[in-house]
C-alpha cells in the first residue's frame, strides 16, 4: 500500500469521526455532504498533481542524455563535408585513368581531297586525290608518371582537407558542449541560491509578524529572492541557447520532428595526454603538408613535362592519275614539337613560374600551421596548468565560506545580527560555491582543449 493511500484512509477516517454516525439532524447530514465533497475535490487534486510529477519525471528519464563523443558523431555524420569523400574519390580515380593512359588528348581525324576537273572538260577527267589521316597524341611513360604522381598528391591534399574540416567541427563541438556543461552547473547553483533566499524571506516575513524585525528587514529579503531568481532564468536561458546550438550542429531541424535535438547532455570526461607532442597525423599538419607536396608535384611536372606531346599519324590516299589509273598509298609518322626535343621557346615557362609561387605558399602554409599546432598546445598546457593549480583554492575557500555562513546563520536566528550582513555573507558563500564548481568543470575544459590541440578528436 503506496503512502497516499495509507493518507487517504486516515483521512477518511478522521473526517467520519468528525460527522458521527448519528444522522438524527438536518444540519449533520449538510455536514456530511459538504465534507464527503471537500474530501473528493481534495482526492481528486492530488491524484492530478500526482500524475503531473509522475508524468513529468517519466518526461525527464526519457530525455536521450547525450555524451561529447555522440553529439560529434552526430554532428559529423550530418556534416556535408563528409559526404565528399565519394566525389572525391570518384575524381581521383578518373585523373588516375587520364593520367596513365596513353593518349595525351583526343584524336583528331583530317580528311581532303585534291582534283584539277575544274579545268577539264568533264569531271572525269584529271588528277584526283582523296587523303584520310588520323593523328593521336602520344603520352610517354615520362609524363604519365608525371601526371599520376600530381594526381595522387592533388587527391591525398583533398582528402587531408576533410580530416582537416572534421576536427575543426570537432573543436565547435567541444566549445559548445563545455558551455553547456557550465550553463547546467550554474542554473542547479542559482536554483540553490533562489531556494536558500526563499527560505531566508519567509524567515524574515515571520520575524515581522512578530515583532522582532522591521519591515525593511523583509522588504529587503524579498528583493534578494527576486535576484535569484532573475540568475536563475538567466541560467536558464544560457542552458537552453546551448542546447539549441548543439541541435544546429548535430543536424536538427526546427521543421522536421524527426531530426535529433539535444535537450539534455551526460558528463563526459577525456582522458588527460600523456604526451604534449602533435602526431604525425595532426590533420591540419597533415593537410599542410600534403599541399606543399601536391605544389612540388604540380613544379615538377610544369618543368619535365612539354606543353605539347608528340603525335602519330596514319594516313591513307587515294588517287587517279591523268591517264585513268588509280593507285592507294598508307603512311605513318610522327611529330615532335620542337618545345619537347629542344626546349624551343620555353612555352612552359608560365605554367613553372605559377607552379613555383603556389609551391612557395604552400611552404609558407605549412610553417604557419606548424607554429600555429604548437602555440594552440603550448596555450592549452598553461591553461590546463593553471586550471588544476586553482582548484584546491577555490575549494578551500567554498568550505571556509559555506562554515561562515553557517555560524552567521545561528548569530541571525539568535538575533545577534541584522539582516544586510547575512545577505552579504550568503553571497560570499555563494560565489565561493559557484567558483569551485567553475574550477572542476575548467580542468576537464582545459583537458579537452588539450586533446582539440593535439589533433585527437573526441
Amino acid at each position: 500500500m503506496s503512502s497516499n493511500t495509507v493518507f487517504f484512509a486516515r483521512l477518511r477516517g478522521w473526517l467520519r469521526m468528525l460527522s458521527g454516525a448519528s444522522v438524527r439532524h438536518a444540519h449533520q447530514r449538510v455536514f456530511r455532504t459538504s465534507v464527503s465533497r471537500l474530501l473528493l475535490l481534495f482526492t481528486l487534486s492530488a491524484l492530478a498533481a500526482s500524475g503531473a510529477r509522475a508524468q513529468s519525471a517519466a518526461t525527464t528519464a526519457n530525455q536521450k542524455r547525450w555524451t561529447l563523443s555522440e553529439l560529434y558523431a552526430q554532428a559529423w555524420a550530418n556534416d556535408p563535408v563528409a559526404k565528399l569523400g565519394e566525389a572525391i574519390d570518384a575524381e581521383a580515380k578518373a585523373k588516375q585513368e587520364r593520367a596513365t593512359s596513353w593518349l595525351a588528348g583526343p584524336p583528331s581525324l583530317d580528311a581532303g581531297i585534291r582534283t584539277d576537273a575544274i579545268t577539264k572538260s568533264s569531271s572525269r577527267e584529271g588528277l584526283r586525290e582523296i587523303e584520310f589521316e588520323v593523328t593521336a597524341p602520344i603520352a610517354t611513360s615520362h609524363r604519365r608518371s608525371l601526371q599520376a604522381a600530381t594526381a595522387n598528391a592533388e587527391a591525398a591534399t583533398q582528402r587531408a582537407a576533410i580530416e582537416s574540416q572534421r576536427l575543426k567541427l570537432a573543436g565547435e563541438v567541444r566549445e559548445t558542449y563545455w558551455a553547456a556543461r557550465a550553463a547546467e552547473s550554474d542554473l542547479k547553483l542559482a536554483e540553490d541560491e533562489a531556494m536558500r533566499a526563499k527560505s531566508l524571506a519567509a524567515d524574515s516575513a515571520r520575524r515581522t509578524r512578530a515583532g522582532e524585525s522591521a519591515r525593511v528587514d523583509t522588504l529587503q529579503a524579498e528583493a534578494a529572492v527576486q535576484l535569484a531568481e532573475a540568475a536563475v532564468t538567466e541560467a536558464r536561458g544560457k542552458l537552453n541557447a546551448s542546447y539549441a546550438l548543439l541541435t544546429q550542429l548535430v543536424g536538427g531541424a526546427r521543421n522536421d520532428v524527426t531530426a535529433p535535438s539535444v535537450t539534455a547532455i551526460a558528463e563526459s570526461r577525456e582522458s588527460k595526454p600523456t604526451s604534449h607532442i602533435p602526431s604525425q597525423s595532426h590533420a591540419s599538419l597533415t593537410q599542410a603538408r600534403l599541399a606543399s607536396a601536391a605544389a612540388r608535384a604540380r613544379l615538377d611536372e610544369a618543368n619535365r613535362v612539354s606543353s605539347e606531346p608528340p603525335s602519330a599519324k596514319f594516313t591513307l590516299a587515294n588517287e587517279r592519275t591523268n591517264e585513268g589509273g588509280s593507285k592507294s598509298s598508307a603512311r605513318i609518322g610522327f611529330s615532335i614539337p620542337f618545345d619537347a626535343a629542344f626546349r624551343f621557346g620555353n612555352f612552359n615557362a608560365p605554367r613553372a613560374a605559377q607552379a613555383t609561387r603556389e609551391l612557395a605558399e604552400a611552404d609558407g602554409a605549412a610553417l604557419s600551421a606548424e607554429r600555429t599546432v604548437l602555440g594552440e598546445i603550448r596555450v592549452a598546457e598553461l591553461a590546463l596548468a593553471t586550471a588544476e593549480a586553482r582548484v584546491p583554492l577555490v575549494k578551500r575557500r567554498a568550505e571556509l565560506a559555506s562554515e561562515a555562513a553557517s555560524l552567521y546563520e545561528k548569530a541571525f536566528r539568535l538575533g545577534e545580527l541584522d539582516l544586510p550582513t547575512r545577505l552579504r555573507i550568503e553571497g560570499e558563500r555563494a560565489n565561493a560555491v559557484r567558483d569551485a564548481a567553475r574550477g572542476e568543470l575548467q580542468v576537464e575544459h582545459a583537458i579537452s582543449r588539450l586533446q582539440q590541440a593535439l589533433g585527437n578528436l573526441p
